[in-house]
């Protein structure tokens, strides 16, 4: 290997110093884009090219330099003019008509699927239609439909319901904007243990966010609630606070208190460094250890 070759393998992460903007496509889809030269406020549209994509996207922010960025999109080539900005509208117009056909040709054949829109690739040389569907379907007629009625190259992509959401967007039931359309960028695996270990009620409207499934917020705090789950006494086990026992039949975590029940049906809600000693369970006088079973001779 070559001196110059080894000194470039051998190049540690943070020695590529770039520029970066993120901005919005359309409606809703979000890119990184590299900025090699200028500055551009946060709202402008600019135009940008990344292989064979390219087009116009209105930046969400300043630019800022950070070392080795992932998911570089394309390269920012300067400010929209208005022609620019007529083709990106022509553009949108055409991703709604493929849309609004892809839709009405599902529901003319009867198929179980949910377009979700329609996105332009190449500069519109061809355009993909995103649907949602749990089963399988003959994709084929409706490609053929879809292009005899539009007279457009179209092809068909499948996604999740997850995906969808943050394709579109939408208001969660906190009442911000989706974390998916604003800033996640990868969707982890969330379990309903999560929600349980969080004290949620375990109903679709408390615990599914708007694409239907589990919220993506429950992993935010799960290692939190973990973690303050292993300092409280379990349910149903025994304390004994003042030479009387109690049963913790509940626990706030948030509040750092235990609920505690006596034999008597006493109500106690008391701090966690008040729940006193954890009380043995008596040994069974009638359990009998069982001695080893001899091996018989062979």
């Amino acid at each position: 290997m070559k001196p110059q070759a080894a000194a470039t393998a051998e190049r540690s992460w943070g020695e590529r110093l770039v520029r970066v903007v993120h901005a919005r496509i359309g409606e809703n889809a979000r890119v990184v884009l590299e900025v090699p030269r200028g500055t551009y406020a946060a709202g402008s549209l600019v135009t940008w090219r990344g292989g064979a994509a390219h087009g116009t996207a209105r930046t969400l922010g300043l630019p800022a330099l950070t070392f080795d960025p992932l998911n570089v999109h394309g390269t920012v080539t300067g400010l929209a003019t208005e022609s620019d900005t007529n083709r990106e509208a022509k553009l949108r117009a055409r991703e709604a008509t493929v849309a609004a056909v892809g839709r009405k040709v599902v529901r003319d054949l009867e198929i179980a699927a949910k377009v979700v829109r329609a996105e332009a690739a190449e500069g519109g040389a061809k355009f993909t239609l995103l649907l949602c569907a749990e089963d399988r379907f003959d994709f084929r007629a409706v490609l053929r439909t879809i292009g005899q009625r539009t007279r457009e190259r179209v092809e068909l992509s499948v996604i999740g319901d997850r995906d969808a959401a943050k394709l579109v967007g939408g208001v969660g039931p906190c009442g911000l904007q989706l974390c998916c359309n604003t800033f996640l960028k990868n969707f982890e695996p969330v379990g309903m243990r999560m929600a349980r270990d969080q004290g949620l009620a375990m109903h679709p409207e408390r615990v599914n966010g708007v694409c239907g499934r589990l919220l993506c917020c429950l992993v935010y705090e799960d290692a939190a609630y973990r973690a303050a789950r292993a300092a409280v006494p379990k349910l149903g086990e025994r304390r004994r606070i003042a030479a009387e026992e109690f049963e913790v039949v509940g626990v706030d975590l948030l509040e750092g208190r235990v609920h505690l029940r006596s034999r008597a049906g006493e109500s106690r809600r008391v701090p966690l460094d008040a729940i006193g000693e954890p009380v043995q369970p008596a040994a069974d006088p009638l359990a009998r250890s069982t001695p080893p079973r001899e091996k018989s001779p062979r």
